[in-house]
C-alpha cells in the first residue's frame, strides 16, 4: 500500500492533487482502468516518507475505496446507489454525509471505520480482526453486523438488525430494530437508546 491520507471531494471537474515529498513522486504508479483508478508504489520498492502523502480526488461518483496498509482514507457528500469501503491492514476511513441506498464496510485486521452523519437503507459491516466501526450517527433501516474476532460496532438500525459474531466482538446499537443475533464465543449485542 501508499502511505497516504486520501480525500476524496464529490464534485466537478474530475481531479487528482499529489501532495508529498518530491523525490517520492516517481514511484508512484496510477492507472485507470474503466472506473477504477489505483495508486500504487512501483513494484520492488517500497515507501517510507517522513510524512504520509496527501492525496486528493474530485470525482462525481464513487462505488469503491479499498486501502491498504497504513493508508487513510476521508470522504463527503457522496450519493448513489451501492458504496463499498474496505480496509485491509491498520488503516482508517472517515465518512460524512453519504446517502446511499446500500453501504458496506469492510475491515480485515485493526483499522477502522467512522460513518459519520449518513444515511443508507441497507448496511453491511464485515470486521475479520480487531477493527472498530463507529456508526452511532449512521441511519440504516436494514443492518447486518458480522465479527469474526475482537471487532467493536456502533450502529444506530431503524427497521432491522442481523447480527453475527464469532469471538469476542461487540455490537452496539441505537434505534428500535427486530434483533437477530447468532454469537458463538464470548461476544455480546447491547441497546444503548433508541
Amino acid at each position: 500500500g501508499v502511505p497516504a491520507s486520501v480525500h476524496l471531494v464529490a464534485g466537478e471537474p474530475r481531479g487528482l492533487r499529489i501532495r508529498g515529498q518530491e523525490n517520492l513522486l516517481p514511484y508512484l504508479v496510477l492507472s485507470e482502468r474503466g472506473d477504477k483508478l489505483e495508486i500504487e508504489v512501483k513494484d520492488g520498492y517500497r515507501l517510507d516518507p517522513t510524512e504520509p502523502l496527501e492525496i486528493t480526488i474530485t470525482l462525481p461518483a464513487l462505488h469503491e475505496l479499498a486501502l491498504a496498509g497504513v493508508a487513510n482514507g476521508e470522504l463527503r457528500g457522496f450519493k448513489g446507489e451501492v458504496l463499498v469501503l474496505s480496509v485491509a491492514g491498520v488503516g482508517d476511513i472517515i465518512a460524512d454525509g453519504l446517502e446511499l441506498d446500500r453501504l458496506e464496510g469492510n475491515i480485515a485486521g485493526a483499522g477502522s471505520l467512522d460513518l459519520g452523519n449518513s444515511t443508507a437503507r441497507a448496511v453491511e459491516l464485515n470486521i475479520a480482526g480487531s477493527g472498530d466501526v463507529l456508526g452511532a450517527e449512521l441511519k440504516g433501516r436494514e443492518v447486518e453486523v458480522n465479527i469474526a474476532g475482537s471487532g467493536d460496532v456502533e450502529v444506530r438500525a431503524q427497521e432491522r438488525l442481523k447480527v453475527g459474531i464469532a469471538g469476542s466482538g461487540s455490537v452496539s446499537y441505537w434505534g428500535d430494530p427486530v434483533l437477530q443475533s447468532e454469537i458463538a464465543g464470548s461476544g455480546e449485542v447491547s441497546r444503548q437508546g433508541s
